[in-house]
């Protein structure tokens, strides 16, 4: 056998193997357990493993888009927004303001017609001699003013309030007839009696009349001397008060305009009265 060799040895023709046996996989339960399925090692793959899947890249992006608003976190785009809403808030409120001030400081305050005040009212008689001064609690150029245009001054009569023009506080000058000087001296009162301003003695009355004006008053002066003799006594000034009530009706005074011989002492008097002496 050893020369000749196995002619079955080198022939291409189907080997004999042995029997071989396959052992089948245990049983798996699936679902229901009152019935079962085999599966199939190539069924187990694919099925049986659990599915594990990747979050897109445009599911990323979302996520991340959802927790910004114009490109801000959500927190602080809202603090921004709140910003904005007072800063508006405040501007408005600052230019409303202005306007409103601006317009109440334009509008001007009227009124129908300026109350007026009352007048004052005399507290007491100061007797001297042929004339007598009246006193009030006050007296001012706002009052005599006021005093005038609420009453219409008298042009007749011994009742009521005639027109007084003398309502400032410094003296002044007034140019009567005949080239005639005066300084007047408002809310001033040269009682008969009392000392004369340059010390020569006392002041007298030399005459009394009635006149409805101040400038009247003084132009009574002037006509006097006008008509006095050479060496008499001439009016060197005047005492004028346009309460005609006062003076005339109550005081007894028989006129409201005195004469005077010398330029007196400047004493407190009412609104109603003024005083004038000839210039030198």
């Amino acid at each position: 056998m050893s020369g000749n060799g196995n002619p079955l040895q080198n022939s291409y023709g189907p080997e004999a193997v042995p029997y071989q046996t396959t052992h089948q996989p245990p049983l798996e339960y699936y679902g229901d357990t009152s019935q079962h399925k085999q599966l199939a090692p190539w069924e187990k793959t694919g099925d049986s493993a659990p599915e594990v899947v990747a979050p897109t890249q445009g599911a990323q992006e979302g996520n991340t888009n959802r927790k910004r608003i114009l490109g801000l976190p959500v927190a602080a785009f809202w603090i921004l927004v709140a910003l904005i809403i007072l800063i508006v808030l405040g501007i408005g409120i600052g230019v409303g303001v202005g306007v409103g001030l601006k317009n109440a400081n334009a509008e001007p305050i009227t009124t129908d017609s300026p109350p007026a005040p009352s007048l004052p009212t005399p507290t007491g008689i100061i007797s001297t001699g042929s004339q007598t001064a009246t006193s009030s609690q006050t007296t001012s150029s706002t009052q005599s003013s006021t005093s005038s245009a609420a009453t219409a001054a008298v042009t007749s009569g011994t009742h009521g309030l005639a027109d007084n023009s003398c309502n400032f506080t410094a003296p002044r000058t007034y140019h009567a007839s005949n080239d005639v000087t005066f300084v007047q001296y408002c809310f001033t009162d040269w009682p008969n009696g009392e000392d004369a301003a340059d010390g020569s003695g006392k002041i007298r009355d030399i005459a009394r009349t009635i006149v409805y004006t101040f400038e009247d008053c003084m132009g009574a002066c002037v006509k006097f001397n006008s008509r006095v003799k050479s060496g008499d006594t001439r009016c060197q000034g005047v005492t004028y008060n346009s309460n005609l009530t006062s003076i005339i009706e109550t005081g007894r005074q028989g006129g409201n305009c005195f004469l005077k011989d010398k330029k007196g002492r400047d004493i407190q008097g009412s609104a109603e009265s003024a005083c004038a002496a000839i210039a030198l």
